[in-house]
């Protein structure tokens, strides 16, 4: 449906038109955010798109899209029950967060392909963050699964090709940019967890055993959802817990 949208327009310098498929643009993008309603056709048609929207519009409407994409590309991995692979109609289904993710990668390897080298340096400290963080090496403790393997690939697909386009200097000097910044905001956020230790110690403590009742409420949430999907029971396991969040936030609200 949208692309049916996308094709009654047609490059132009008027500002109407670039406003209408400016707006566009922001409706597809804001399709990616629900990692429950997204699925990998979905994700291609606006992938086709955004980058023709992206190929069509000013650097600044450009700059706008590539920023709210940095900003999902970097919305955190779900949590609990939204983030097992539940069985949908007898298939598993991928989980919603890589569907996302590859999707932005491709959109932005491939606006990196169509414009300019020029018009594109700019836009690369929108980039680099999110690319940087998927690509990464992980702690040794960290479990690789599927999805990051697949993003951490893709990833260091987007980087070689933006290295090629924006030539090896600046790329070297905006890669180790982006990385020294987000290794600065990890030491400020590990002196403020030290620092309100040595402050607030009781506050530190409570931080500790949440933390702690999290991962063991999450451990009794997967098995609960693994016996569900053995036994047949998934939908009014998932019903139910519907039924809990709702009364949980009326609980909340009054």
């Amino acid at each position: 449906p949208l692309s049916s949208i996308i094709i009654r327009y047609h490059p132009s310098s008027s500002s109407s038109s670039s406003t209408d498929l400016l707006n566009v643009g922001n409706a597809c993008t804001r399709c990616l955010s629900s990692d429950h309603l997204i699925t990998a056709d979905l994700a291609t048609q606006i992938g086709k798109n955004v980058i023709f929207v992206m190929t069509h519009v000013d650097v600044k409407g450009v700059e706008t899209l590539l920023r709210y994409l940095a900003k999902l590309a970097k919305k955190p991995r779900p949590k609990g029950p939204a983030a097992r692979q539940l069985l949908l109609s007898g298939e598993r289904k991928e989980e919603g967060w890589v569907i996302r993710r590859r999707c932005i990668f491709q959109i932005w390897g491939a606006v990196a392909s169509a414009l300019d080298p020029e018009r594109m340096r700019p836009l690369i400290p929108i980039i680099l963050p999110a690319v940087y963080l998927a690509t990464e090496k992980k702690n040794p403790g960290t479990r690789p699964d599927e999805g990051t393997e697949q993003l951490k690939e893709l990833g260091s697909q987007l980087l070689d090709l933006l290295q090629v386009r924006l030539g090896h200097q600046y790329f070297a000097e905006a890669f180790n940019q982006v990385r020294t910044e987000i290794a600065a905001k990890r030491a400020q956020r590990s002196a403020r967890r030290k620092m309100q230790k040595v402050q607030d110690p009781m506050q530190a403590a409570k931080r500790k055993m949440a933390s702690q009742q999290n991962k063991v409420k999450a451990k009794r949430r997967k098995k609960e959802l693994q016996k569900a999907i053995r036994t047949g029971e998934l939908a009014m396991v998932m019903e139910k817990k519907v039924r809990v969040s709702k009364k949980n936030k009326r609980r909340r609200s009054s």
